[in-house]
């Protein structure tokens, strides 16, 4: 990532940056085709006949318009991987990372193949028996505790690629299709992470699929050992922080009172994938529009699909949205793209998700908690996540002309310091969803500083880095090795097995999924919806 930066020549692609051939003409096209198909689906399947077919057709315009856009980019770049001693795409550890890829998906319970060690799994099984079996809209005749009509509003992106194939061939197809369209994102976004640092590597492609923070170092601080109160071993080790450390705090109150936790890229994977897809992918496609194109024809267009996979990391990507405008000097901003598609899928997909009835307990950090007794704890929590990996990057700032420009690290540094300060929901949403973003932006800065580092004194920095890094893949590795544990089953759970979505428990929480059907969204927009 060590460029020329502002210095290069206006639309000049930073060549370094390049991971090959194939990936480079064909990863962006593949990868607007996984953010905006869910959304097209979701037009198609709940908006009325007369507004579905120009929703859908806007986003094919636009798409086709910034692959335009990206083909004038590539040109140049094209013809920079023709030079002599540009190295050809390995595909062999192309292969490696997706097998690699694919088994982490197939352990996680996704699909039903896996161990159901999750307890939000069943939900998510519950919305692709639903999403696969009923007509769409889903709405349901009773509902929540007082058993009153409902109509779905969730976050269903990653749901409905699969759930299109189970109409087509049955349950155990949408299963299947689930692990395969989950995998494909992951491997999406493990290859623009590649992007960013220059070549195809096994190393780096597994420091992003295994990253988290330094919590087991935090735990031993706590507890000067590795049990938990009780003699239970620690949980997946990124939920220390949630798990009861919060000696000092009301022992009735949800999580102990905590409400902070940066999870790892596996556990999110785990815990909550219809959150990370297709956000993660929109995360890096933003950097890259900014940093490598230096241009923002497109990126309020992918963030308009955000939304729809997860209001959490929408909102988590609006700061880098402010600094792509910033660090590109609103370069193309004025396209169709973004001051057409873009506003129209947002309106739309926003009055959908506000419609939601859901009633949430929110309000600031000390609302919570008795910050002079937690203060301690919360600066020790901002340490093991990610202050001594920001401390560790000082390769990259050290060169001005580095990229991505250091206004994305202290964004990030200073989105991961607020977030804390807020709650929505009974547990950790809030934090831990919508700092995905600035989490993943870190990441691109730590392999960055490891690839960059050249003097024997960035050299030993490298040293102390990667070592933190391996310390931090210990809530990843516990994780994959607790479900691998359990090991697989020949064929996903059976539908017998699965709730539908109004039998969900307990009921006080599943109303939260649903609408009454009075906004304007459900009068005025949606196709009619049949009760169940």
């Amino acid at each position: 990532m060590q460029g020329s930066g502002h210095g290069r020549p206006e639309g000049t692609p930073d060549y370094p940056c390049v991971v090959g051939r194939p990936p480079s003409r064909f990863l962006e096209l593949i990868s607007l085709v996984y953010v905006f198909l869910p959304t097209a689906l979701w037009g198609l399947g709940w908006l009325r006949p007369i507004l579905a077919i120009p929703f859908c057709a806007l986003i094919g315009i636009a798409v086709y318009l910034a692959m335009m856009e990206f083909r004038r980019f590539s040109a140049t770049e094209a013809a920079a991987l023709d030079r002599p001693g540009v190295a050809p795409v390995r595909w062999c550890k192309l292969g490696f990372i997706a097998l690699v890829v694919l088994i982490l998906v197939a352990y996680s319970g996704i699909g039903g193949i896996g161990p159901q060690l999750d307890t939000d799994l069943p939900k998510h099984h519950a919305f692709l028996r639903d999403l696969t079996e009923y007509s769409w809209p889903l709405a349901y005749e009773h509902t929540g505790p007082n058993a009153v009509p409902g109509w779905l509003v969730i976050y269903l992106s990653v749901y409905l690629p699969p759930a299109v194939i189970g109409k087509v061939l049955g349950w155990n197809a949408a299963n299947y299709g689930e692990i395969l369209w989950v995998a494909l994102g992951a491997y999406l976004a493990t290859m623009w992470f590649l992007r960013f640092i220059g070549r195809i590597s096994i190393r780096y492609a597994l420091l992003f699929l295994f990253f988290g923070g330094l919590d087991i170092a935090g735990y031993r601080v706590l507890y000067q050992d590795f049990v938990q109160p009780g003699g239970i071993f620690p949980y997946v080790a990124d939920f220390w922080l949630a798990r009861g450390v919060f000696l000092n705090l009301p022992q009735t109150a949800p999580l102990n009172g905590a409400f902070w936790v940066y999870g790892s890229n596996l556990t999110c994977l785990y815990n909550s994938f219809h959150h990370a897809f297709p956000g993660w992918i929109i995360v890096f496609m933003i950097l890259y529009y900014a940093v490598r194109r230096r241009s923002c024809d497109s990126v309020f267009f992918l963030w308009a699909a955000a939304p729809l996979g997860s209001v959490f990391v929408a909102l988590g990507m609006i700061p880098y949205l402010l600094v792509t405008l910033v660090d590109t000097r609103f370069r193309k901003l004025l396209t169709f793209q973004n001051l057409v598609a873009a506003p129209l899928v947002l309106a739309v997909t926003a009055l959908f998700i506000r419609s939601n009835n859901g009633k949430f307990m929110h309000g600031w950090l000390w609302d919570y908690q008795n910050l002079l007794e937690s203060w301690p704890l919360l600066f020790l929590f901002y340490a093991v996540e990610f202050g001594v990996y920001v401390a560790c990057c000082p390769t990259l700032l050290a060169r001005p002309g580095g990229r991505p420009n250091r206004i994305w690290l202290w964004a990030a540094t200073l989105c991961l310091l607020l977030l804390p300060m807020y709650r929505i929901g009974q547990y950790c949403d809030f934090p831990s969803k919508v700092a995905i973003p600035s989490l993943l932006i870190l990441q691109v800065f730590l392999a960055t500083t490891l690839r960059n580092a050249t003097t024997p004194s960035e050299r030993n920095q490298v040293r102390i880095l990667t070592g933190l890094l391996l310390i931090g893949t210990f809530a990843a590795i516990y994780g994959i090795t607790q479900q691998m544990r359990v090991g697989l089953r020949p064929d996903p759970l059976p539908k017998a097995q699965v709730s539908h979505i109004d039998q969900l428990l307990p009921k006080t929480a599943a109303q939260q999924l649903f609408s009454d059907g009075h906004a304007f969204f459900w009068k005025f927009l949606a196709r009619p919806a049949v009760l169940r």
